[in-house]
């Protein structure tokens, strides 16, 4: 099948559009982020999506290997021992996504007058085409980063990032990626 021009573009469009990462956070008003200083993970944390491309040992250590260095960047230490300020936690997911896009078609006719003398140039009407709809199928992926008070295990703070996967990038790019987008998230860690 042959694609139009403008099809090609409204391709592309909904590429771009899938491109962006949102991030939002939200945390507890009441908690005293000053003191914190040195982090751990939760103990026994354990991913549970029943998504092998998310449960397994190799995406579990890229995880918490951005996330160590996000934190360690900004002077926080990790406690391998001992009981720490913090607790780190996170969780991931893989969504399949489908974004329907309608397209309206208006195309130009000679009005029935200008047949009839035969000058179709001139005296066009415009007349409604049709509609077609295309399918962009994509898959989100989500993560979830939570700080946690060891106390009372109560959620001190959470950041989400949410952005379109591409699978088709080299396993150093998409390292890179991962670990850009957790730096992004704790842009934002602690709140002032």
């Amino acid at each position: 099948m042959k694609r139009t021009r403008w099809e090609m573009v409204l391709g592309m469009f909904v590429i771009v559009g899938c491109a962006t990462m949102d991030i939002h956070t939200d945390y507890d008003c009441s908690a005293d982020f000053s003191k914190l200083k040195t982090f751990a993970w939760v103990p026994d944390m354990k991913q549970e999506s029943q998504d092998p491309r998310i449960d397994n040992e190799v995406t579990d250590a890229k995880i918490r290997n951005a996330v160590e260095q996000a934190l360690t960047a900004k002077g926080y230490q990790k406690s391998d021992a001992g009981p720490a300020d913090f607790w780190v936690a996170y969780q991931a997911a893989i969504e399949e996504k489908l974004d329907p896009r309608m397209t309206d078609y208006p195309y130009a006719t000679p009005s029935t007058r200008n047949i009839a003398n035969g000058n179709f140039a001139q005296d066009l009407t415009w007349a409604y085409g049709g509609s077609q709809t295309f399918l962009s199928h994509y898959e989100e992926g989500t993560l979830i980063l939570d700080i946690v008070n060891p106390k009372d295990k109560k959620l001190m703070w959470r950041g989400t990032a949410q952005a379109t996967l591409d699978e088709g990038k080299d396993s150093a790019k998409k390292d890179a990626r991962l670990n850009a987008n957790i730096q992004k998230i704790f842009a934002a860690f602690p709140p002032k």
